[in-house]
C-alpha cells in the first residue's frame, strides 16, 4: 500500500493502481487502500469507479472523513452536487470528531483545507450553473416559507430574503448582519 502511495505521488498512477490492487488481494479489509485507489482513479478521470472504492472504504471505516471528502469530490465531478455536499458535511463532522480525539494531529489542518477547497469547488459549480438555491442550501440556508416571487430563508438563525427571477433562479440576497430586513 505504501509503495502504491509513493508511485501515485510520483504521478505514476497506473502503477500505483496495480500496487493498490495487489494490496487489496492480500488484505481486502484495509479502508485506506480503497481510498487511495479511489484517488488514483479520480486522477485518471474515472469518478464512477472511484465512488465504488470510496463506498467500500466508508463501509469498512464509517468515520473515515477523508473517504467522505474524496467521494464528495467524485460526486461533484459527476455533477451530483447534493450528494457531494452531503459527503462534505459528513467529512466535516468526522474531522471535528477526529480533532477532538487527536487535537495535535499534523493531518487535521491538511484534511480541513482539503474539505474547504472541495466544498468551495462545489459551491462555485452551483453558482456557475445558476442554481443559487442549491448554493444557498450548501451554505446552511433553509427555505421556511414561500411568498410568490420571494422566499424567506433562514441561516444560522438570521432571516433573509431571496428574490426569484422570472426564469426561477435566485436573485439578490437581502439581509442585514443584525438579522433585520
Amino acid at each position: 500500500a505504501d509503495r502504491g502511495v509513493a508511485k501515485w505521488r510520483a504521478n505514476n498512477t497506473k502503477a500505483a493502481i496495480d500496487d493498490f490492487n495487489t494490496s487489496i488481494q492480500i488484505s481486502a479489509d484495509n479502508a485506506a487502500v480503497y481510498n487511495n485507489r479511489g484517488n488514483a482513479l479520480m486522477d485518471l478521470g474515472h469518478p464512477e469507479e472511484a465512488v465504488k472504492d470510496f463506498d467500500r472504504a466508508i463501509a469498512l471505516s464509517p468515520n473515515y472523513g477523508a473517504a467522505y471528502n474524496n467521494r464528495g469530490k467524485a460526486y461533484a465531478d459527476k455533477g451530483d452536487y447534493n450528494r457531494a455536499i452531503a459527503d462534505y458535511d459528513q467529512a466535516v463532522e468526522d474531522l471535528v470528531a477526529f480533532y477532538q480525539i487527536n487535537p495535535r494531529s499534523p493531518n487535521t489542518d491538511k484534511i480541513k483545507a482539503r474539505i474547504v477547497r472541495n466544498l468551495s469547488e462545489g459551491l462555485k459549480a452551483s453558482v456557475e450553473r445558476g442554481d443559487f438555491i442549491d448554493a444557498l442550501s450548501s451554505l446552511g440556508f433553509h427555505v421556511t416559507e414561500g411568498r410568490g416571487a420571494l422566499l424567506d430563508i433562514e441561516s444560522r438563525g438570521l432571516p433573509a430574503l431571496v428574490q426569484l427571477r422570472p426564469d426561477g433562479r435566485a436573485g439578490v440576497l437581502l439581509s442585514r448582519p443584525d438579522g433585520g430586513l
